[in-house]
């Protein structure tokens, strides 16, 4: 739970397109929402021909702001991957591949100087299936911890933005920069911010296009069959994808989006006790997002 479109992008980011393994921290803006999003991953083959994985993706999330002037902002989400992991190596996984994260978060935001600052604080657990439904078996081990604390400064069209992030985007637990500029017009977005990509065009009667890379990658303590071991399931990635976005003035929205993940690797232990690293080759995926936001 599981990985910016900062500030004055938040919003339209949070509340529009297929996404995968968002930031938390990009829910800056007030406004209650709830959103679903849906992935089916084409199968991809390992670079040495061992195997291949694909599946599906799932996520839902919703925040709620207590009002217009309050500082604060919570929000909770659950994404469920389902990954179908084939492999011709004599010793299969020891995880079938259905992991959980869910995440809880709290922010706070106060004016400093001529900017924002906005603290965000996110507990969550990343765990394979069986260890959820064994919750007596969760520690520590199982829990993760996101962060970020985020500087905003508006000088004309463009907000400059800076600051650092604790999550697992890149496969693993640690702090990266956030850092990069935002521009807006009436119709266009372009967000550079490290390390996410955004390009956006309002075409019109409701419609936009959404252009994204970002990192894609996530850690979940993976249980084997019978709850006796337990290792770290990895996946490194980025993610490219384009999409179609329609808006009601009700502030119900539909999406649908296309892209493709590159720089795929995966770590995970096999049943006879190896460790398997893995990568993939560039693999396609399809998605679509329903949601509702507050105006």
């Amino acid at each position: 739970m599981q990985p910016a479109f900062l500030a004055l992008l938040a919003i339209a980011l949070f509340a529009q397109g297929a996404r995968a393994r968002a930031p938390f921290y990009w829910s800056a803006e007030p406004g209650t929402q709830l959103a679903g999003d849906y992935l089916s991953l084409a199968d991809t083959d390992y670079g040495d021909q061992t195997g291949r994985t694909g599946g599906q993706r799932s996520a839902l999330r919703g925040q709620y702001a207590p009002g217009d002037d309050s500082p604060w902002l919570f929000g909770a989400g659950h994404e469920y991957d389902a990954l179908d992991i084939e492999t011709v190596a004599e010793s299969e996984p020891q995880t079938n591949g259905d992991h959980h994260t869910l995440h809880a978060f709290g922010q706070w935001r106060a004016t400093v100087a001529t900017g924002t600052l906005r603290l965000t604080l996110a507990p969550a657990v990343s765990v394979s299936s069986n260890g959820l439904k064994n919750p007596e078996e969760l520690d520590r081990e199982t829990a993760q911890l996101w962060g970020a604390a985020v500087y905003y400064r508006q000088r004309g069209a463009i907000t400059w933005v800076a600051g650092a992030a604790h999550d697992y985007r890149f496969g693993q637990g640690g702090i990266y920069p956030v850092a990069g500029l935002q521009w807006r017009s009436e119709q266009s977005i372009v967000s550079l911010v490290y390390p996410d990509l955004l390009l956006g065009r309002d075409i019109g009667n409701g419609w936009s296009l959404q252009l994204t890379t970002s990192p894609d990658g996530n850690e979940w303590l993976a249980y084997d069959r019978d709850m006796q071991q337990r290792d770290s399931f990895r996946r490194e990635a980025w993610q490219s994808d384009l999409r179609l976005l329609y808006a009601f003035q009700s502030g119900l929205q539909f999406g649908m989006s296309a892209g493709f993940h590159w720089n795929q690797e995966w770590r995970y232990r096999q049943e006879d006790g190896a460790i398997a690293r893995p990568d993939s080759e560039d693999g396609t995926f399809f998605g679509l997002h329903v949601g509702w936001y507050s105006q």
